[in-house]
């Protein structure tokens, strides 16, 4: 047995399956190498050597090989029964086998008999396929041929014709075309000898309906663009011509603007159009030449957007043919063989190309530094007037009822923006120059405004704002600015205004620091004036700016007066106050039967007319009555009805009032209304306050049972008349200031911070205090306290 023999016995029975000898061979070191499945001779040989003699290897090998011998003659003899069934099983397969082998040849001869019948058949078949394959492409190739003969026949007559028909001639162009794209026809003799007119035809019917587009596109003739169109959608080439055509318009714009921005192109037009004015290097103008330059600037740029209407238009005119254009035999509208829904249009897309062109025109020619970005930077309001102008052409020329407009009005934001970096510059050097105005009027140290420093900044922000005025968008951006620098001018004299009590005092004459404010509020009211009588010729986004700056304006103004005003009206109530401390009870002789003024009503007019004199002219040079000093004018009013008003209250709490005292009173009020009107404001504008002085003049003299039915109570406060009714009771009915200890100022002062309800109770309690009183002594009580409770209860 070999080692072969060895692994193969060993692989072939699993560890359960070995017989003993095996089992015996698993365990020994010399022969388990011999039971692996990789076993190597060479490498088995080169161990043994090392451990052992080649001897004594040998003899442990043919050792072994003895007991397998012994153990295959075993199983040999254990298995013998077995064996012989198996031969006989061999011999049945043989037997088998042979009668297959002859099977197997009969068919051979078959086969070999059949193919001898069968293939020249088959070769027959075999040509006769090729040769109607052949056949056939003849005949299609002759069919073709013969077509295209026929087609270049009816071509050829076409052309011959004295009114040759383009799309006719096209359609047969496009046939002959699409029989070529079928198969090859070259090689025909016949075909070839055509070519070459067939060549010049077609390039001359496409050469003639460019000719004929471009003439149709250039005149805006439906027909002519409609037929020429009919042609390309017969050629097949409708759809590449459209959008090249589109392409080419974009092209020629973006062109002829850089052209018009290009300032040696400006020069070289400038030049043309009178005596040369000389071209320095970068295209800017020569001393002497800027107006004729700028001239011929914008005389390019109105030739550009003119460019740029004719294009719009001129496709717009071209997709409202596409659309109403239909195949005569498949009756396709040919605006559906270019668009897919969803898709902007023809003009939509031509729109954002070319003012993405302008954008891009306009931005390069700003970054490059030269003389046209100082031109169009300076001149934007007149850019903008221009492209609104071709823009409101645009929607005027296009509006067709039924048809879409070349442009939507929210279109015109596209152009606004393409030319946004011109505005931006434009807006920035208006701000430059409004603030410097500013900055100027108080600069090193200069004394406050003058009138004329005042005309001149109005003047400078008029000149801002009505260089825009025409353009609503851009009057609002400006008037941003406007709003800016008007604050800016607040916050500059709120800065230099004087505090302190010599800024406030009205006793003596107007101080240096007085005159300052003074200047300066008028400063202020002039430009708020100014501004506030042009709201009206402002649009909407430009008056909610300048409003608040206006209303800015007036609380500096009001910052600066107030206190002012302030301390007049605690001067007039010191005034006032000294009206206590007369003797209205006592009769008085008088001078020819007149009667004189109070001696507090002469200080008082004397603080009126020297508030007029020294700080009224001040505060309002122009007058209140020209629409100047408005807010001044307010202050005025305020202070004119708030001293009327005080009087009717200090004159309603005298007590006691004589007959004589009445005549005095009805003096100071006479002389008071003068006063008031000829030195602070025209009281008949004073409203309800001067209605009230008025009314309570006859108030004086009325009978107390006439009181409750006279209509003079429309025109005076109730309060006022029940402190006026308490100087026609006996002493016993107590004044309510009396008798809560109150001074009358201090009673004045509480007036004013309650209302009417809470005065009334005050007066109830002194009412039903007499009352008590009077029935305590068992005296009767005045006519006066019924009236007084009736008037009362009309205090709701």
């Amino acid at each position: 047995m070999d080692d072969h023999a060895i692994a193969t016995e060993s692989s072939a029975h699993g560890p359960e399956q070995l017989c003993p000898v095996l089992k015996q061979f698993q365990q020994d070191r010399h022969y388990s190498a011999f039971l692996n499945p990789n076993f190597e001779a060479t490498a088995y040989s080169s161990t043994v050597l090392s451990q052992s003699t080649a001897t004594a290897s040998t003899q442990a090998l043919e050792e072994g090989i003895h007991a397998l011998e012994a153990e295959l003659r075993e199983e040999v003899v254990a298995r013998h029964s077995e064996l012989l069934s198996q031969v006989g099983s061999l011999r049945d397969t043989e037997n088998t086998l042979g009668i297959v082998r002859s099977g197997v040849a009969s068919l051979k001869e078959t086969v070999a008999r059949v193919r001898a019948e069968i293939a020249e058949p088959y070769r027959q078949i075999q040509t006769r396929t090729r040769q109607l394959a052949a056949l056939n492409e003849t005949v299609d190739l002759l069919r073709r041929v013969i077509r295209m003969l026929k087609l270049i026949a009816k071509l050829r007559e076409q052309q011959n014709s004295k009114t040759p028909d383009l799309s006719k001639a096209a359609k047969i162009i496009s046939d002959i075309d699409m029989l070529q794209l079928e198969g090859d026809l070259s090689g025909v003799d016949v075909l070839e000898a055509e070519a070459g007119w067939l060549a010049a035809v077609g390039k001359d019917v496409r050469s003639k309906a460019e000719a004929q587009l471009k003439q149709g596109m250039n005149t805006l003739s439906q027909a002519e663009v409609g037929s020429v169109l009919q042609v390309y959608y017969n050629l097949g080439e409708l759809k590449p011509t459209v959008h090249m055509l589109v392409a080419k318009y974009v092209q020629q714009l973006g062109t002829h603007m850089a052209d018009c921005l290009n300032p040696a192109k400006i020069s070289a037009v400038s030049a043309a159009g009178g005596a040369a004015v000389g071209t320095p290097r970068g295209g800017a103008p020569q001393a002497g030449g800027a107006q004729r330059w700028q001239q011929a600037l914008w005389q390019q740029l109105g030739s550009c957007m003119e460019a740029m209407h004719s294009a719009v238009v001129a496709i717009w005119h071209l997709q409202r043919v596409l659309a109403k254009k239909r195949d005569p035999i498949t009756h396709v509208c040919f605006i559906d063989t270019l668009l897919v829904p969803g898709q902007p249009t023809l003009t939509e897309k031509l729109w954002n190309e070319v003012v993405e062109v302008l954008q891009n025109a306009l931005v390069n020619s700003y970054n490059g530094g030269t003389a046209v970005k100082e031109a169009l930077v300076l001149g934007y309001p007149r850019l903008a007037a221009l492209l609104d102008s071709m823009f409101t052409r645009l929607l005027r020329d296009t509006e067709v009822k039924g048809i879409s407009a070349a442009v939507k009005p929210e279109d015109l934001k596209q152009l606004e923006k393409a030319a946004e970096v011109y505005c931006n510059g434009y807006l920035n050097r208006s701000l430059t120059r409004m603030s410097e105005s500013v900055t100027a009027l108080f600069s090193g140290g200069r004394a406050a405004p003058t009138p004329s420093d005042a005309n001149k900044l109005v003047g400078r922000f008029k000149e801002e704002l009505d260089s825009v005025l025409p353009d609503a968008r851009l009057a609002a951006l400006v008037s941003q600015g406007l709003s800016t620098t008007m604050k800016l001018l607040g916050e500059k004299c709120e800065y230099q205004l004087a505090t302190g009590p010599e800024a406030r005092q009205v006793s003596g004459p107007c101080t240096s620091s007085q005159q300052k404010n003074l200047q300066l509020c008028a400063l202020l009211q002039d430009v708020h004036h100014a501004f506030t009588g042009m709201l009206n010729r402002l649009p909407a986004s430009a008056i909610q700016s300048l409003q608040s700056a206006l209303t800015n304006l007036e609380g500096v103004v009001r910052e600066c007066l107030t206190p002012l005003f302030k301390a007049l009206g605690e001067r007039f109530d010191s005034c006032l106050l000294k009206m206590h401390e007369e003797n209205f009870s006592t009769s008085e002789s008088s001078k020819a039967g007149t009667t004189n003024c109070s001696e507090y009503m002469e200080e008082l007019l004397k603080v009126v007319a020297f508030f007029r004199a020294e700080f009224s002219q001040r505060i309002a040079p122009g007058g209140l009555g020209k629409g100047k000093g408005a807010v001044a004018a307010e202050l005025m009013c305020a202070q004119a009805a708030r001293l009327l008003e005080m009087f009717v209250r200090h004159a309603a709490l005298v007590r006691p009032l004589s007959e004589s005292g009445k005549l005095r009173l009805a003096k100071d009020m006479a002389e008071l209304e003068i006063a008031v009107g000829q030195n602070l404001y025209p009281v008949e504008q004073l409203g309800a306050q001067y209605r009230s002085l008025r009314a309570f003049r006859p108030l004086l003299f009325l009978d107390t049972a006439q009181v409750p039915s006279s209509p003079l109570l429309h025109e005076l406060p109730i309060s006022v008349v029940m402190h006026h009714l308490y100087t026609r009771g006996p002493k016993e009915l107590v004044s309510p200031h009396m008798r809560a200890g109150l001074s009358p100022a201090q009673y004045s002062l509480w007036l004013d911070q309650h209302t009417p309800e809470e005065v009334w109770k005050g007066v109830k309690g002194t009412l039903d205090s007499y009352a008590q009183i009077m029935k305590t002594v068992g005296k009767e009580i005045a006519p006066v306290h019924p009236i007084m409770l009736t008037l009362g209860s009309t205090i709701s």
